[in-house]
């Protein structure tokens, strides 16, 4: 799960820190991001500019059967 390391990085109040290994949609390029604790998100392919966002979902009012299918 991708949230543990943040919580437990919160928690502990050490630096941690997430890998993410994705494919442009667009151009089935590859690329990679970091993310900290903070969800502080570097690029670290060369060249790659991905958007990069998260959803506006407000907890308890999801439509979806659970919060997953609304984000």
């Amino acid at each position: 799960m991708i949230a543990a390391p943040f919580v437990y990085g919160r928690l502990t109040r050490q630096a941690t820190s997430v890998t993410a290994e994705s494919v442009c949609h667009h151009c089935s390029e590859p690329f990679t991001l970091e993310i900290d604790r903070d969800m502080n998100i570097s690029v670290e392919t060369p060249g790659a500019a991905p958007v990069v966002f998260v959803p506006d979902v407000v907890p308890f009012d999801v439509e979806g059967p659970d919060i997953v299918d609304d984000f």
